[in-house]
C-alpha cells in the first residue's frame, strides 16, 4: 500500500471464486458474524464425505450418513 492508500487490484481471469471468498471473509470480520456457522460446515462436510463414498463404491449414498 504505497502512501498508506488502498488501490484496486487488476482482475485476474479465473479468480472470481477467490474474490467472492475474500469478500465474504471481510464482511464477516467487519460485522462480527461468521460467514458460516459450525452447523453449516458440518452439513457441507457430510455432503463431501458422501460424495467420496459414492465415488469409491459407484453407488448412491443416502443422506444423512
Amino acid at each position: 500500500m504505497p502512501g498508506g492508500k488502498w488501490s484496486e487490484a487488476p482482475s485476474v481471469p479465473g479468480s472470481r471464486g477467490s474474490k467472492t471468498m475474500v469478500k465474504a471473509f471481510a464482511e464477516a470480520v467487519l460485522s462480527g458474524e461468521p460467514a458460516m456457522t459450525g452447523w453449516d460446515g458440518r452439513q457441507v462436510l457430510t455432503i463431501v464425505v458422501a460424495a467420496y463414498r459414492s465415488a469409491e463404491t459407484h453407488q448412491p449414498v443416502n443422506l444423512p450418513i
